[in-house]
């Protein structure tokens, strides 16, 4: 899936909702996915890892991630690299958003 444009606003990608208070809009470009997600009430994701590896930036607010055993607070301007197949968590507060890549992308059932 290529974009029809090689410009794009983030309020203008399509959106999708994780669970309630979970917003994502993407753009796919190749094997890379680029994603948008806010958050409007405090999350916490169980445990988890993925078959692709992660790069997570936080864009606004403040999240408690634990990434292989490892935990952090991280506010604007921080991130951290999700290798697959480490098992990771995210805590969320409101009104946070993080901007997170994925390669390669996430294969449907997978």
């Amino acid at each position: 899936m290529y974009p029809e444009s090689p410009f794009f606003t983030v309020e203008e990608l399509p959106k999708d909702f994780i669970r309630p208070g979970t917003e994502r809009r993407s753009i796919r470009l190749g094997e890379v996915q680029f994603m948008f997600i806010s958050f409007d009430r405090p999350t916490v994701s169980p445990p988890h890892d993925h078959l692709w590896d992660s790069i997570i930036y936080v864009d606004q607010g403040a999240f408690e991630v634990t990434v292989g055993g490892q935990k952090r607070r991280l506010t604007h301007g921080d991130g951290t690299v999700v290798p697959a197949g480490v098992l990771h968590t995210l805590t969320t507060g409101p009104g946070s958003r993080l901007i997170e890549v994925w390669y390669p992308v996430k294969r449907e059932n997978a």
